[in-house]
């Protein structure tokens, strides 16, 4: 067996044309393709990541809404309890103001009541004595007369 150097060459020739056209019409397209690939995978990573950003900012936003919401509502709350205590407190004192004026009123009737009541027994006295004086004295007594005899036994007695 003897090396023929037109075969190698020719071998050598082959194996170089079939390494460039294989290059040509294989490796570079296939390289092509995976490098588009390659970034259109790192494209789609990056539009999650930026994504997950997003949700996590959205998120983050929406606690914060919703702890406002939540101490807005306890302010509110608290606010409609206090306007509630204000509002029992000035219907009770109302109520304690219109008790306090009926008792007054009260108070002023019986006493108004007290004093024509000592008007009319004074009264009736004043007409019982000077029935009895005029008949014990069988003469009239003038009104004036009755009412300072009467003034002045009330005065002793009373």
């Amino acid at each position: 067996m003897s090396i023929d150097i037109v075969s190698v060459l020719l071998i050598i020739a082959n194996v170089l044309v079939l390494y460039f056209v294989l290059n040509k019409l294989l490796y570079k397209p296939i390289a092509k393709f995976i490098g588009r690939r390659e970034e259109a995978i790192g494209r789609a990573r990056d539009q999650i990541n930026r994504g997950k950003t997003a949700e996590a900012d959205a998120k983050a936003r929406a606690e914060e809404i919703l702890a406002q919401a939540r101490a807005q509502a306890e302010k509110l709350s608290a606010q409609i309890q206090e306007d509630g205590r204000a509002r029992a407190d000035a219907m009770v004192a109302q109520a304690r103001e219109q008790a306090e004026g009926i008792v007054q009123k009260a108070r002023e009737q019986m006493e108004s009541e007290r004093e024509q009541m000592r008007r009319q027994v004074r009264e009736e006295a004043v007409g019982s004595a000077l029935a009895l004086t005029s008949k014990m004295l069988k003469r009239e007594v003038t009104r004036e007369n009755n009412q300072d005899m009467i003034d002045e036994y009330l005065e002793k007695v009373g």
